[in-house]
């Protein structure tokens, strides 16, 4: 989705919440960059549950409290589009609950580990 919006030089706000366990296998990593460089609009954000020594960005998983902080001020009224495993996709959506985002504003996408 973020590349398409990138295509088209959609200049709509767009912030990327990515969950990994350790910042050096970020898939992808590479091509978030590009993207960031290619849409100021786009900010990423990623959270590492088991970080280096090194890491000083968001850890753990993705809760009510980091969305808390990295989500704008008027988080109700955006949309948001997950994509995850059931059981993050059940936190992430749980959380977003407890911050008051409406059911209608989600889209969700569930995939199964390999």
């Amino acid at each position: 989705m973020i590349s398409t919006l990138a295509d088209r030089d959609d200049d709509r706000d767009c912030l990327l919440i990515l969950g990994n366990r350790h910042e050096d296998r970020i898939i992808g990593a590479d091509r978030l960059r590009e993207l960031e460089e290619r849409m100021p609009n786009l900010e990423v954000v990623h959270v590492i549950s088991r970080p280096g020594d090194g890491w000083d960005g968001e850890t753990g998983r993705i809760r009510a409290d980091v969305l808390d902080r990295v989500l704008p001020t008027d988080r109700r009224e955006r949309a948001y589009f997950l994509c995850a495993s059931g059981p993050v996709m059940d936190a992430v959506t749980a959380a977003l609950a407890t911050l008051g985002i409406p059911d209608a504003h989600v889209s969700a996408e569930r995939f199964a580990m390999a």
